[in-house]
């Protein structure tokens, strides 16, 4: 199986739980009504592409997964930083500055800086307390602009204004004259290098270190008007190193500036910087849990028709009254038209009223009583009438659960036949009829296997960017495609041949929700998303013939080298040809050719005399001289040894610099994410 098919089933297997809600609630005709409270802004970023004000950071973290591409110039420096969310609680950076007249004359003056940050949430905010933070700045790098801080964010007005203020040691620290508290009588902590020669070790040392403590901070109002903010803050950064070499000369430790988005992940700043400089920044930002584009393009489909209702021979309910739509009391409670009235609450947490009719009532539904008994007793969602001589005469649903409930326990009771499952020319047409239905949308019918009132389904998908929507489309044809008897529907999304995760519905849950206002939590509620369980192809019917099948694509490609210290940026327009055989499930050949158009990767004649063994070191060998190359050639096998437990072992060129062979275990939780 090709590497990026293995990519795919391990990012996969954690965002099935995200997304399949979401997705199988759309199945339905009507979106759920309900209000739903708007996810918090996020946060912004500042010039060092963290998360921040302008030139200062706050306590705010971006959403998890979260990965941001930002540049930022002001004064002659350029940086240049991609940014991830780790965890919830863990931001980091990577960054590569290009620092005009940073370096002395004569000779070259521009220094290209590489740098990377860390920051850890302490207190996340909460109505009483602010969110507080601890980070390293440049802690890996050169330490042209190292520093650790903390800060703490407040965020008020119902969001629209967020209060920032922190305390720091070296690039934070300067202006007011402040002494650090831990230098004391000349000790380690008062003396500080500034930089850690050609960087990549990091100097514990050095934190906390300088006779300066710094204070930093600031205020981000969110203005009415759509996506602009004004920012306003206090950096004690006196840009030491920058005065001397260069014309940078800061007047005023204030920064202010204003930031517009135009649209969700795109992020522009324009800035008055030191009382001297302007600055500009253009942040671009994604996130794998929160694709740009929500829907594939294509056209809706049908919505899912619910099938003809059971009729209910009486025993359960009697005849059955809606009044779930409500109305005004008409007939007040009177004890001369129900001797009795009991109230019981079921495990679902409903309030059934039981009301037993006089002896001379006749056996016509009282269903202006039903609301009456509902005003006498409290909220009850159904009343059900009997005639003392023992007849269940009706029962009136005043609300969309109770209905809901009874609805579900008439199908219950229903007896579908299932001889179709018998005779092998029935059995045959349901699944040649499900295969149509599933290539209209393009998804493949890896297997299925058909019982009387269960079905499972493997299937491929082969057009939706977000597998959970070839799950709701599955769900469909399986609802208009299978005989009345199949209640269970188990969709088992595979990848790669490996399946990776099972999601189980009922098909009456299903058409419950049809033109329900809540629609989308009830699907969600009634779905069941677990691991998939490993299995044998052949005890599933149908698609072993379609192998060995064979797979090619022609893509482009551009590579880029960045961050090299002679060149910041170097790439290549290349195409790549992808093939493989898939020879049975899980065992394939696959290849890959590279072909450069144009670029400038072969222009890298950097040449290393190191004793060292060669890991990387002839990478510009292999950019001058493999035109064409093939970047991978490999035998691979892939299995799903336990339920959350996947397994790959290839051999062959792994990739253009290294051959042999390769093994994984991954242990992948379809809860996790």
């Amino acid at each position: 199986m090709p590497g990026g098919a293995w990519q795919s089933m391990r990012w996969f297997a954690g965002a099935v739980p995200v997304l399949v809600g979401v997705v199988l609630g759309a199945m339905c005709v009507q979106p759920a009504s309900a209000e739903v409270p708007l996810p918090p802004k996020r946060p912004s970023l500042n010039l060092f592409g963290m998360t921040g004000l302008i030139d200062t950071p706050t306590a705010e973290m971006q959403p998890d997964a979260q990965i941001s591409a930002t540049s930022g110039y002001f004064g002659g420096y350029l940086r240049n930083t991609v940014a991830f969310q780790i965890t919830p609680w863990l931001e980091g950076a990577f960054r590569y500055s290009v620092l005009e007249k940073m370096l002395p004359a004569p000779g070259e003056r521009t220094l290209y800086d590489r740098s990377f940050d860390l920051k850890l949430r302490l207190v996340e905010e909460s109505d009483h307390w602010p969110a507080a933070v601890f980070g390293l700045q440049d802690f890996l790098g050169t330490g042209v602009y190292s520093g650790e801080y903390f800060a703490a964010t407040k965020t008020l007005l119902e969001g629209d204004l967020k209060v920032t203020g922190g305390l720091g040691w070296g690039r934070f620290g300067g202006n007011l004259g402040l002494d650090n508290p831990l230098c004391r009588s000349g000790n380690r902590f008062c003396d500080r290098s500034g930089t850690a020669g050609t960087g990549g070790t990091v100097d514990a040392g050095q934190f906390f270190s300088g006779r300066d403590l710094g204070l930093f901070g600031g205020l981000e109002w969110q203005t009415p008007i759509g996506g602009l903010a004004l920012k306003a803050e206090y950096s004690d950064d006196e840009y030491r190193r920058e005065r001397n070499p260069g014309d940078f000369d800061p007047d005023l430790p204030f920064n202010v500036g204003l930031e517009y988005r135009p649209r969700r992940g795109i992020e522009l700043g324009a800035y008055y910087m030191y009382g001297s400089e302007f600055g500009l920044r253009l942040s671009l930002s994604g996130n794998p849990f929160q694709p740009l584009a929500e829907v594939d393009g294509e056209a809706a489909p049908s919505p899912i028709v619910a099938g003809p209702q059971p009729a209910d021979d009486g025993a359960l309910f009697g005849k059955i009254v809606d009044l779930t739509e409500g109305g005004p009391v008409t007939s007040p409670f009177s004890e001369d038209r129900i001797t009795a009235v009991t109230i019981e609450t079921d495990s679902a947490g409903l309030r059934w009223a039981r009301a037993t009719l006089p002896a001379s009532a006749g056996y016509d539904c009282p269903d202006a009583q039903a609301a009456a008994v509902d005003a006498q007793f409290g909220v009850v969602d159904a009343v059900s009438f009997r005639h003392p001589d023992g007849t269940l005469v009706c029962t009136v649903a005043l609300r969309p659960a109770a209905q809901q409930a009874m609805r579900q326990a008439v199908r219950a009771q229903a007896v579908h036949p299932t001889d179709w499952h018998g005779d092998e020319v029935q059995h045959r047409a349901a699944v040649d009829v499900l295969v149509a239905a599933l290539d209209a949308d393009r998804i493949g019918l890896l297997g299925i296997s058909l019982e009387p009132t269960r079905v499972t389904v493997y299937i491929e998908n082969a057009k939706f960017r977000a597998m959970p929507r070839a799950i709701g489309r599955t769900a469909r044809a399986l609802a208009a495609t299978m005989p009345a008897s199949v209640e269970q529907f188990e969709i088992v999304p595979v990848e790669g041949s490996l399946p990776v995760a099972s999601v189980t519905l009922v098909r009456s849950d299903l058409e419950d929700t049809v033109e329900r206002p809540d629609a989308a939590r009830a699907v969600w509620l009634s779905a069941a998303v677990d691991e998939a369980a490993p299995f044998t192809w052949h005890r599933t019917e149908h698609r072993l013939d379609q192998f060995p099948r064979a797979t090619w694509s022609i893509n482009p490609a551009l590579p880029v080298n960045l961050f090299d210290p002679d060149s910041p940026v170097r790439f290549d327009l290349s195409v790549v040809a992808n093939g493989g055989v898939e020879v049975l499930p899980g065992l394939s050949l696959n290849g890959a050719v590279q072909k450069r158009i144009a670029g400038t990767l072969d222009e890298n004649d950097a040449n290393n005399d190191s004793d060292l063994p060669r890991v990387r070191s002839d990478i510009a060998r292999y950019q001058s001289q493999g035109d064409p190359a093939i970047a991978r050639l490999t035998s691979d096998y892939v299995t799903k040894l336990d339920r959350d437990l996947y397994g790959r072992v290839s051999a062959g060129l792994l990739e253009r610099m290294f051959g042999g062979a390769s093994a994984e275990l991954l242990w992948k939780p379809v809860s996790q994410n």
